[in-house]
């Protein structure tokens, strides 16, 4: 009997893996046939462009723990768990972060990175860390920005799943024109994760998305695993949780003001 439950299982996985294979080579060849139509459909499932695009300003709260892989040195906070509240003018350059429990502001804007507060230990680099992550948060709707080249899209195996992989390049802020790949599940086009070339530190990172929340009827991640992608196993870079999202289509009277001009 036992040998007949295993056997039963095998069976069931590698028909359960077969027809994710089926999907996703048939969602990717749909796919790759009319890309722009692909595009818009995953953008559909996540709310919409046009609605995207009205929900002008945004503000989240960021619990960040980091852990310390490799000694990297561009780890913002490394070590312990740290409270962030973001603010984000997704039509610009503009974005912040807020520490509450010291006090201290990272921020990048049409000027460059800044700094308010001086807690040891923080870099500028944590204001490119704030804008590159509302970057990531607004996926999948980067994908039709002007400066984003999409190049192609395919049926992928990615973290033991079958997915459909969009592959594209893009100017993220701070960085060159990147290589990204946005993971979607083959059936109900949701997002799965990311990986992207961070070529100002020389390796390839995967963000796994591990939850979603509706937002004023768009579909935004709720948290997500960032990990170093290695030959090997993927090592543990930081863990993000979002929470009490906001988005406004109007700027809201609490959004913090810019810093002067130099």
């Amino acid at each position: 009997m036992g040998r007949i439950v295993v056997l039963s299982g095998v069976l069931l996985v590698a028909a359960c893996s077969t027809v994710g294979e089926r999907a996703a080579r048939m969602e990717g060849a749909t796919c790759a046939a009319d890309v722009k139509a692909c595009l818009s459909r995953i953008m559909d499932v996540h709310g919409g462009l046009s609605r995207f695009r009205a929900m002008r300003y945004a503000r989240y709260e960021i619990d960040d723990v980091w852990s310390q892989p490799m000694g990297l040195a561009f780890n913002p906070w490394p070590g312990h768990a740290t409270r962030m509240v973001y603010w984000s003018d997704r039509t610009g350059t503009d974005g912040s972060v807020e520490i509450p429990e010291t006090g201290h502001v990272v921020g990048m804007d049409a000027f460059g990175t800044y700094s308010v507060g001086n807690k040891p230990g923080v870099s500028v680099s944590a204001g490119k860390y704030a804008q590159g992550t509302s970057w990531v948060m607004a996926l999948p709707f980067r994908l039709a920005d002007d400066d984003v080249e999409v190049q192609s899209v395919t049926p992928e195996r990615w973290r033991h799943r079958n997915v459909v992989a969009v592959h594209f390049r893009a100017k993220v802020g701070w960085t060159p024109r990147d290589e990204w790949v946005l993971y979607v599940e083959p059936q109900s086009l949701q997002m799965a994760g990311a990986r992207f070339w961070a070529s100002e530190h020389q390796l390839w990172l995967d963000v796994q998305f591990t939850g979603f929340v509706v937002v004023g009827g768009l579909l935004v991640p709720s948290g997500a695993q960032v990990d170093v992608v290695t030959p090997q196993l993927p090592i543990p870079l930081h863990t993000l949780t979002l929470r009490d999202v906001k988005l406004w289509s109007r700027i809201p009277d609490e959004f913090p003001k810019p810093r002067p001009t130099p």
